[in-house]
C-alpha cells in the first residue's frame, strides 16, 4: 500500500519538483504530486485546460495546485 501524507493548503508553497498526477473515475478523481493524490479533483476538463494554458510559464507544480484550489477545480478532502 502506498504511503500517503496529507498536504495542508499552507504547505503547498513549500513543495518543489515532482510531477502533477491525477486519477479520474468519470465523475470525480484525486490529484497531487508524484502519486500522492490527496486532493479532490472535481472538474477534470477545467484542470486539463488550465494546466495546458500555463505550460512554459515557469509555474511550480505547487503554484498550479494552489491556483486550482483557488479556482475551485480541486478541493481539500
Amino acid at each position: 500500500m502506498d504511503k500517503r501524507i496529507k498536504i495542508e493548503e499552507e504547505a503547498l508553497e513549500g513543495i518543489t519538483g515532482g510531477k502533477i498526477t491525477y486519477t479520474w473515475n468519470g465523475t470525480s478523481g484525486t490529484i497531487g504530486i508524484n502519486g500522492n493524490n490527496n486532493l479532490i479533483l472535481v472538474d477534470k476538463d477545467a484542470f486539463v485546460s488550465y494546466y495546458n494554458s500555463v505550460q512554459g510559464q515557469g509555474l511550480k507544480d505547487s503554484q498550479i495546485l494552489t491556483n486550482l484550489l483557488n479556482q475551485g477545480v480541486i478541493k481539500q478532502p
